[in-house]
């Protein structure tokens, strides 16, 4: 018995020996093969994968580039629009110089560093004027401690640069894109891998063209650097010029520039991208299993306009050497889960022969009766060695990795948790119903003001508009999610808080949730609300700037055409602002010009705009509503003059009282179908006019206008050719004594216009005054006078002195004195032979000044004359103070003495107060010997008029008085 049942045994266990070994074999092979299969067929799908990904990756790379270009492309376009640029109408090149000086320096260095310091990839922002041959006029650079101003003894003329008069001659908001350099601008030094380009726009004001060209410096590696972030840091980046020249390499040996003997181009290496057709391109050259080869994609791009000699070539690769070292890992793997595979397949096979002889229907059996584990574990033997024993260990193994999941899918709980409290965002878990809250992490309970103990623990609930958070809730409801929706809530400070809210439907705890994730973007809401304002408001008064004035003007226009009303514009000009400027320094100025803004504020309703176009200049846009016309320019007109006694208050600055006043002009719309710069144009007319009549005044606009400001334009550009082309020329009027003998002469100007001939100087004086060209006629004028003079003297005219007429505008300019030194020097005229002749105005705005600058004049030797007297602001308490030499009696009194008895009686009264102070005095337009005869009995011996002589040119004047003998001239008071 003992016998058959071993010989059972010995034949059950070869058997089963028999069919394990075959079973294993056969096992074994399937197992390789489909490994060896399965693996091969990996790595070809992992590397089509991986050149598919790669050409992604390119051309991700290079839409990202272009995208960023086109923010380089609307940040020029942004800075073009600066207001700190946005200039007067200029007609000629002078114009354009000095309104350049004018741009606001301080402004565009603040507008310049914000942009560098919010963009790594700009290297420098620079504003070059087109004068000067193209001088930079501001340049902000970037260092290693930031941004930074370029002092202005560094900067540079730019004007033959490629990038300024190319961009010059583009036309509004157009882009140039200049050459990639490969060293930086005006130094030798070649840096590898650190290619740049230079972006440039142009900036137009008005009528005359481009002024200037504003430029960023872009680092393209650092762009590139910056965009390849989230590609991976394995991969190699390749970027060539248009010619194939290498930009940037893996090896900085190989970027071009480097080695001065030999140029490496992209074809050498990549011989498929050297062709003219290419547009994108994979190359995949692999070489069995040896490590030879890459997979590379390639693409090109256009920077600026888009044409065959203007295409970069952009690429990624990854040496095939490199991809293998993925692969080896991969093969590795694929090894151990063949080994495993094959393990398994032992065991299968061996538990496979075990079961063929096993009695296991008694094991299911005893599994299927048990109704929970603890039974099962009771009828399950754990002590056998066979298949049973194998079962019962593998359940029993079983129930232990059940329960070790139960504990890990707790540890995940809790470690979820954990990750809730320490993200950056506000995370809060609320019912579906949203009343109740479920979790809230530390962020949202530091920042946000909810309340545990009442209804308000939803960021919908607590936002400043709840009916619009009601709203969002439902929506929530609905579609059981909500993708980025902004929402301004209260944090607990009171503050507002703006957040970027999303939110979904979760379980929590077995129950339906509301998930929101709440991200803070006040400081984005605040950079945006900061561009808005660079974009549309002026930066020293904060009033609208041209740009948002015209579009308010455009919807009050098209309101007034669709409801058949009328409103109105007010364009206003400060007078003499300029002189202040000019005098006192622009931080005065800009200190005048914030507090005329706040008046101007004040003195408007709601629904009216002020704006600042620029300067001195304001326009007010009047939603008048109005029925007619008649009204609504009753209404301007009320509000006109409110605002004109405003600005005339007293001004009172750091440590100075101004007094200021307004010029201003009204125009009515709608009218016809004319734009919003018209009626600003009309406005602008018609407040040009009102200056013309001697400010402080309120002018409407009518059509006969538009003719008068043409008239005047075309004045003002003949008058800037004839300072550029010299068409001045000197008369001369003698001064003389009692017996009609000239001692002395006043130079007076003559315009001599190719077409219209000598133009009198009443009609050009005044445009040359109000646009600053009398600085430059006047110093011509006083060089000029004090050559004559000395060429009469060298040639036997013994005259005392010459009389200059000296503008205020010119007086106060910071270099008179010198202007005057220098024309003494270079005419070789002494001190003593000229006198200048000012008016009483020039003491008004500053006496302190004057006096200062006029005890300068005295000490050098020059005679001060005052022009006009008795038409100004004569008093006897500043004249005592002047240091002059003579008064002058205006004409305007001469003329009707002895008739006129008041003229009579002032006249007397100067010479009288000349003879006290011990001031010569002379009259002018003298034109009758009944005239002279009545000064001469009143003590005046000094005359100049038609009466002794016109003003004559200089041969015909030196002909006139050579035979006047030595010594008979004698000038006496």
């Amino acid at each position: 018995m003992l016998r058959k049942r071993s010989g059972k045994v010995c034949l059950f266990m070869k058997i089963t020996t028999k069919l394990m070994l075959w079973l294993s074999v056969i096992s074994l092979t399937l197992t390789v093969s489909m490994g060896y299969l399965g693996f091969e067929r990996h790595r070809q799908l992992m590397i089509e994968r991986y050149s598919a990904d790669l050409v992604t990756s390119t051309n991700l790379l290079a839409r990202r580039f272009l995208e960023s270009t086109g923010n380089v492309e609307s940040d020029l376009k942004v800075l073009s629009h600066l207001s700190s640029l946005s200039l007067k109408e200029a007609s000629t090149h002078d114009d354009i110089s000095r309104t350049l000086d004018s741009i606001s320096q301080g402004s565009l260095e603040t507008v310049f560093r914000d942009f560098i310091e919010a963009h790594t990839e700009y290297l420098d922002i620079s504003f070059v004027g087109l004068t000067d041959h193209g001088k930079e006029q501001v340049r902000v650079v970037r260092t290693e401690h930031g941004a930074e101003t370029v002092s202005r003894s560094l900067l540079r003329e730019k004007g033959h640069f490629p990038y300024v008069y190319k961009t010059a001659e583009l036309p509004p908001d157009g882009i140039y894109y200049s050459s990639v350099n490969i060293k930086q601008e005006n130094s030798s030094l070649i840096v590898a891998n650190n290619p740049t380009v230079r972006v440039a726009i142009p900036i137009y004001r008005g009528g005359s063209g481009a002024i200037g060209v504003v430029v960023i410096n872009v680092a393209l590696n650092t762009l590139f650097q910056n965009l390849k972030r989230d590609i991976g840091q394995e991969t190699n980046l390749y970027l060539a010029g248009p010619d194939g020249d290498i930009l940037i390499h893996p090896d900085p040996q190989k970027t071009f520039g480097l080695d001065k003997g030999h140029r490496f181009v992209i074809g050498d290496e990549f011989p498929q991208v050297a062709k003219d057709d290419f547009q994108s391109q994979v190359i995949n050259e692999l070489d069995g299993w040896s490590r030879d080869g890459y997979v590379a994609a390639f693409t090109r791009i256009y920077l600026g306009e888009e044409r065959l000699g203007n295409a970069y070539v952009m690429g990624m690769g990854l040496p095939y050497s490199r991809l293998l070292s993925i692969t080896a890992q991969m093969q590795r793997m694929s090894l151990e889960v063949v080994l495993v595979f094959a393990l398994l397949s032992l065991i299968l096979s061996w538990w496979f022969s075990r079961l063929l002889a096993a009695p296991l229907n008694q094991v299911i059996l005893a599994i299927g009766d048990s109704s929970n584990i603890a039974r099962s574990r009771k009828m399950l033997p754990l002590k056998r060695r066979d298949e049973i024993g194998l079962l019962a260990r593998t359940y029993d193994g079983m129930v232990t990795r059940i329960n070790a999941q139960i504990q890990s899918l707790r540890d995940s709980e809790k470690n979820l948790n954990n990750i809730l409290e320490a993200a950056p965002s506000m995370i809060v878990i609320v019912d579906s119903r949203g009343r109740e809250l479920l979790f809230m992490n530390r962020q949202a309970n530091d920042r946000l003001d909810f309340k545990h103990d009442s209804s308000d623990i939803n960021p919908l609930l607590v936002s400043q508009d709840s009916s619009t958070g009601e709203t969002l809730l439902e929506a929530i409801r609905v579609s059981k999610e909500l993708n980025a929706r902004e929402v301004c809530l209260c944090d607990k400070n009171g503050d507002v808080l703006w957040i970027m809210l999303s939110a979904i439907f979760v379980k929590y705890k077995g129950a339906e949730a509301i998930l929101m994730s709440c991200t803070d973007i006040t400081e984005k809401k605040e950079n945006e609300n900061r561009i808005t304002q660079l974009a549309f408001y002026d930066p020293l008064t904060n009033l609208p700037n041209r740009r948002l004035l015209i579009d308010r003007l455009k919807q009050s226009i098209a309101a007034a055409r669709r409801h058949n009303t009328y409103g109105a514009i007010i364009f206003m000009d400060l007078d003499r602002f300029k002189f202040l400027n000019d005098t006192a320094g622009h931080h005065l100025g800009d200190e005048l010009l914030i507090m005329a803004a706040g008046r101007i504020r004040a003195a408007l309703r709601d629904a009216d705009t002020a704006a600042r176009l620029g300067g001195d200049e304001f326009v007010v846009v009047l939603d008048c509503n109005s029925q007619t016309l008649h009204e609504a320019a009753n209404q301007a007109f009320l509000v006109a003059n409110k605002i004109r006694h405003a600005l005339n208050e007293p001004y009172q600055l750091t440590d100075t009282i101004h007094h200021c006043t307004s010029s201003m002009g009204i125009s009515l719309y709608p009218e016809d179908s004319l734009q919003a710069s018209d009626y600003i144009q009309q406005a602008d007319t018609a407040m040009y006019l009102a200056k013309d009549g001697g400010g402080n005044t309120i002018n409407f606009f009518e059509p006969g206008m538009k003719k008068s400001a043409s008239a005047r334009l075309e004045l003002e550009k003949a008058l800037r050719l004839a300072v550029t082309e010299q068409q001045f020329t000197l008369f001369y009027q003698a001064q003389v004594d009692v017996r009609g003998v000239a001692f002395a002469a006043e130079a007076l100007i003559r315009w001599n216009h190719p077409v219209r001939g000598l133009v009198s100087p009443m009609e050009f004086i005044p445009v040359a005054e109000e646009t600053g060209l009398i600085v430059q006629i006047g110093e011509w004028v006083l060089r000029k006078a004090c050559t004559q003079l000395s060429q009469w003297i060298s040639d036997g005219l013994k005259f005392s002195h010459i009389s200059v007429n000296v503008s205020s505008r010119q007086f106060w300019q910071p270099d008179f004195v010198d202007v005057v030194m220098r024309s003494l020097a270079e005419s070789r005229l002494p001190a003593e032979k000229l006198m200048l002749e000012l008016t009483e105005g020039i003491f008004i705005d500053d006496f302190e000044d004057a006096v200062d600058k006029m005890e300068q004049l005295k000490q050098l030797g020059v005679s001060i004359s005052i022009d006009d007297f008795g038409t100004g602001y004569s008093s006897l308490s500043y004249l005592k103070q002047l240091p002059i030499s003579q008064l002058k009696i205006d004409k305007s009194f001469v003329r009707d003495v002895p008739a006129k008895a008041s003229d009579a009686v002032i006249v007397e009264t100067i010479i009288l107060m000349a003879r006290n102070l011990e001031l010569s005095v002379i009259a002018e337009g003298v034109e009758t010997l009944v005239q002279q005869e009545f000064l001469q009995t009143k003590g005046c011996f000094a005359y100049q008029g038609f009466y002794f002589s016109k003003p004559l040119p200089a041969l015909e004047f030196f002909s006139l008085w050579k035979e006047r003998r030595p010594g008979k001239a004698q000038y006496s008071s």
